[in-house]
């Protein structure tokens, strides 16, 4: 699922992969849209997140938490992004 509110992934990654009332994602993503040259985010239900790595509008992905917790690149966005 591909989406761009930061305040949805926000609440995922403080949420341990989970929006309250849904289940667990295997892994969440922040990337560049080759279209559009906006910042959006994409979260995998299961471990096949390999599409966002041939995915012909997807650049320079970056992996902000999977189910070993949140990566530092995660913290440095739930630190730029505090309300």
């Amino acid at each position: 699922m591909t989406i761009e509110s930061k305040d949805i992934i926000t609440k995922m990654l403080t949420g341990n992969g989970k929006y309250p009332g849904d289940p667990q994602a295997s892994s969440i993503w922040q990337y560049l849209n080759k279209m559009t040259g906006k910042k959006m985010f994409a979260f995998f239900m299961d471990e096949n997140y390999n599409d966002i790595y041939v995915s012909p509008y997807v650049t320079s992905p970056i992996l902000l938490w999977d189910r070993d917790g949140l990566t530092v690149a995660g913290e440095d966005f739930l630190k730029e992004n505090k309300k």
